[in-house]
């Protein structure tokens, strides 16, 4: 499974993003800098190096990237080719970008739904983009290992950010980051982080769930429900898991997927019932709602 390898990455990230993305979560369990050293020697995977940085051996200082000017719609978004490279701050990695993953948060900050935390596009610099992988070309001078010149990366930004994925690089503090395992590309490790780490923060800080317990997920076949199918499954606990539309598509994924699914659920049934016959009455000990499942039939939903 892609999850193996980030399993431990999930487990630190989680811990670090929540003090800055998902600001409604309790505070971190780890504090930032303690996560580059720990995750050095609990993940196992050496870092990979590639040749040392040209950036600032001369090279141009600008770079290419998506500009956000102003804020309403994706008619803000202008791509441009001359853009400043942040400068870098003594804690700072500079990150030459690989793959960007693009979600429901970058289409978040182009609405300005993030306005309380989300830098202010009509007076500076703001290059979206959150979820990244890519490679370490320069380091700040408090930098700490495993971080070093070279490094593959994967991180998630906090949406408060000006230097985001959409561009050639991005200058970010250290401990945003995890290293990338060799066995993901760029472009998977971008694709998981997001979900990878709101599942693991559902079931292990929030859920506390353990083995033999049972959860319900909807939406399976989403990014969340996906990710958060394959983690419970590999907890051994019970999963019953939903479908969002009616057609054997879903269903033939989601059984391809996961061996773990007790009870695969259409919208065409209803889910207190079958939930109810499974469980004997008992009932499941959690249920990991997408937002997108508000499709669920009306009987289901209003009972």
């Amino acid at each position: 499974s892609l999850l193996e390898p980030l399993s431990t990455s999930f487990a630190f990230a989680s811990s670090a993003s929540r003090s800055s993305t998902y600001a409604s979560l309790s505070e971190p369990l780890i504090a930032p800098e303690d996560l580059a050293p720990r995750l050095s020697s609990e993940q196992g995977d050496e870092p990979t190096v590639t040749p040392k940085s040209t950036l600032l051996s001369g090279a141009a200082q600008t770079m290419r990237g998506i500009l956000l000017h102003g804020t309403g719609s994706e008619e803000h978004l202008h791509l441009e080719d001359k853009i400043a490279i942040p400068s870098l701050g003594k804690g700072d990695v500079c990150v030459r970008i690989n793959a960007v993953a693009l979600s429901r948060v970058d289409h978040d900050v182009v609405c300005s739904r993030y306005r309380d935390i989300s830098p202010d596009s009509s007076a500076r610099q703001v290059i979206p983009g959150y979820e990244v992988s890519g490679v370490i070309e320069t380091i700040g001078s408090e930098v700490p290992p495993p971080f070093a010149v070279g490094s593959e990366v994967c991180g998630l930004l906090p949406v408060s950010s000006e230097s985001g994925g959409c561009a050639d690089f991005c200058v970010q503090p250290y401990f945003f980051f995890v290293i990338k395992p060799t066995v993901l590309s760029h472009e998977e490790a971008a694709a998981l982080l997001l979900p990878g780490i709101r599942a693991f923060t559902a079931l292990h800080y929030q859920m506390r769930a353990a083995a033999g317990e049972t959860i319900l997920i909807t939406n399976a076949a989403s990014d969340l429900g996906y990710v958060a199918t394959q983690l419970a499954g590999r907890m051994q606990m019970h999963v019953f898991a939903t479908t969002a539309v009616a057609n054997s598509e879903e269903a033939d994924y989601l059984e391809n997927l996961s061996t773990d699914i007790v009870r695969l659920i259409s919208p065409e049934e209803d889910l207190l019932e079958v939930i109810a016959t499974e469980t004997d009455g008992m009932g499941v000990d959690f249920i990991l709602e997408n937002p997108s499942m508000r499709r669920m039939s009306s009987s289901s939903s209003s009972s």
